[in-house]
C-alpha cells in the first residue's frame, strides 16, 4: 500500500491512528546480547529478550523509542529445515 500524505502531521496522526508499524527491521549482527543490551539501554522496548532458536539463530526483538520493531539475528549453528518442521526449497 502506498499513501501520499500532504505533511509530516498528517503522517503523525495516521500513525497514532493505527497504532501499529507498517514494517519491520531484522539485521543479521554478531553480538546479539550486547547490542540488545544497548537498544535498551538507549530506550528500546522488549518485544522479545534474546533467545537461541531451533532453526540455528539466536535472536532479539524491540521497539525503538518511535515504535518502529527491529529484530537482530545471528547464526549459531546450520540446521536442517526438516528438524524444525520447514522445507529445504533449494539446495
Amino acid at each position: 500500500m502506498l499513501e501520499i500524505l500532504a505533511s509530516f502531521r498528517d503522517f503523525a496522526r495516521r500513525r497514532r491512528s493505527i497504532n501499529t508499524a507498517e514494517h519491520s527491521v531484522t539485521l543479521r549482527v554478531t553480538g546479539v546480547d550486547v547490542l540488545f543490551g544497548r537498544a535498551i539501554a538507549a530506550g528500546a522496548r522488549v518485544i522479545a529478550e534474546p533467545a537461541d532458536h531451533t532453526y540455528g539463530e539466536h535472536q532479539c526483538s524491540f521497539l525503538d523509542p518511535w515504535g518502529h520493531p527491529w529484530t537482530l539475528s545471528e547464526t549459531i549453528f546450520d540446521s536442517d529445515p526438516a528438524d524444525w518442521g520447514g522445507e529445504l526449497l533449494v539446495e
